[in-house]
């Protein structure tokens, strides 16, 4: 769930139990429809894997990254991850566990991707080796995997940093790069201007920022070459506590196209964060509303005026995906927002998606071009959300309007609880993260039984009891996007 990157103001109110006829339904659906077969993508020999925004092609290729038994030399100051080990990203497919390495450079440089696009080419970052001589940090540096062979994509202008975050079929990827600016207020936390990047053939385009902006961050980029990130404006201020605190200023999000760069709005607030961008050049997320009291999930179009999607009785909310139809998943909050569930947004109507019976809380994370929906269901929240304190969270799929808890299809022998759903292709392929009893994450696969893209048997009818959890001894956390790279490398220094 989106739970660690959001935060909400807490009211007090009841919670009302919306889920036990979907939980019904969904017994009967998937024991006579869904089979999968569980891939547990284990790690480099390390203890933890890890996922980027988008994690699996629409061929069926993962990409991901994994730690290595080796622990990171950068450490404890600037660990690529939490357990500082030296991690790699890695693809899987038809079978096999690829390590893609890092950019040549002394031994114990990490490396990962942020996104696949739909043919299989991986946007990410790589430590080159070097000290940042303005930063006194490892140099991270945009990088493109192509035939699993890396690319250093470079700097704008003499910088020493760049982040690519997005990739199309065509090849163009987004991110950022720094400059020689000096600029006290970069959005990535380092000590130079942070820039949006178009890289094509071999070329990087600073796209400029919104009118008065220092800074601006490329994260989307669709087949049409339509770009959208965060910039800041002239009028930009302090950020509130809601919303947009991750940066030093308020951020506004920017559409980028044929070299004119737009401010989409927002619905009243100061910020506006996004989450998704569609083929159609739709773009959703959230956005602060008037006095920045709160956020609510938006949808917005060239040529139109910013959408309030609303929510489901509650004041705060957020969109997560966008498909190329229009239709809209995220998590709102119920009435008194004591709870944080799950949403389908179509044709100007939303739909609670609702939650497992044993939980309060759930969050939709994705949609594919047939509907089916990928999330989590359960999570400990109760900082924000105070009725979300399940020490568990299930990965789900809600298809045909019932809910499936994916630990279904986990043979009795396996030691993974299917944590969160992530991303489903439309191929119906889901990735997404598994815990350990001992704590540790992997990512894994769960692909379709019967279809001719599944490479091997072994699968699993989901008639078995899904009643796998992590050991008593696991402390409660928040629920599986704090195993997700953010936008931006600053987030990741902070981490």
């Amino acid at each position: 769930m989106k739970f660690a990157k959001r935060t909400s103001i807490i009211t007090i109110a009841l919670f009302t139990v919306l889920v036990l006829p979907l939980h019904l339904g969904a017994q009967e659906h998937h024991a006579n429809h869904h089979h999968y077969q569980l891939i547990d993508l284990g790690t480099l020999g390390g203890p933890n894997g890890y996922l980027p925004l988008l994690s699996l092609s629409q061929n069926g290729t993962f990409a991901g990254s994994a730690d290595t038994p080796t622990p990171d030399p950068y450490g404890p100051s600037f660990c690529n991850n939490n357990d500082c080990f030296v991690s790699h990203a890695v693809t899987w497919r038809n079978g096999t566990l690829t390590d893609l390495g890092a950019l040549p450079g002394p031994p114990g440089s990490s490396s990962m991707p942020t996104w696949i696009s739909k043919n299989g080419l991986i946007a990410g970052f790589s430590l080159n080796g070097q000290i940042d001589p303005l930063f006194g940090a490892p140099e991270i540096r945009a990088v493109l995997w192509q035939n699993d062979v890396i690319a250093d994509l470079g700097t704008l202008e003499g910088g020493y940093e760049s982040f690519a975050s997005a990739v199309n079929n065509s090849g163009q990827a987004v991110g950022f790069s720094s400059n020689l600016v000096p600029d006290p207020n970069s959005i990535e936390g380092i000590p130079t201007q942070s820039r949006a990047f178009l890289w094509e053939n071999g070329v990087m385009q600073d796209l400029g920022t919104l009118p008065g902006g220092t800074d601006a961050v490329a994260y989307f980029i669709n087949e049409r070459g339509q770009i959208v990130g965060q910039s800041y404006v002239a009028d930009s201020i302090v950020p509130p506590p809601i919303g947009c605190a991750e940066a030093p200023l308020t951020l506004v999000t920017f559409y980028w196209e044929k070299g004119v760069m737009t401010d989409i709005g927002t619905l009243g607030g100061h910020c506006t964060t996004p989450d998704s961008l569609n083929s159609r050049g739709q773009v959703v997320g959230q956005s602060n509303v008037a006095e920045d009291a709160t956020s609510h999930p938006f949808l917005w179009e060239p040529g139109k005026k910013m959408k309030d999607l609303g929510t489901l009785g509650g004041t705060y909310g957020f969109a997560a995906w966008v498909n190329d139809a229009g239709t809209v998943v995220g998590s709102t909050t119920i009435e008194g927002d004591q709870a944080l569930l799950g949403f389908v947004w179509g044709k100007g109507t939303m739909t609670n998606l609702g939650a497992l019976p044993a939980n309060a809380c759930s969050a939709a994370d994705a949609i594919n071009s047939a509907g089916q929906i990928v999330g989590g269901s359960g999570g400990y929240n109760a900082q924000n959300f105070p009725a979300c304190t399940d020490l568990v969270e299930h990965a789900v799929l809600w298809d045909n309007g019932q809910i499936l808890d994916l630990n279904a299809f986990v043979p009795a022998d396996s030691d993974l609880t299917l944590s969160e759903a992530t991303f489903i292709n439309d191929r119906g392929e889901i990735s997404g993260i598994g815990t350990l009893s001992n704590g540790d994450q992997h990512p894994f696969l769960l692909i379709p039984c019967g279809d001719k893209h599944n490479f091997a048997g072994n699968c699993q009818d989901g008639t078995q009891e899904a009643s796998k959890s992590p050991s008593s001894g696991i402390a409660p956390r928040p629920s599986g996007l704090n195993t997700r790279i953010l936008h931006g490398i600053g987030r990741w220094r902070r981490r």
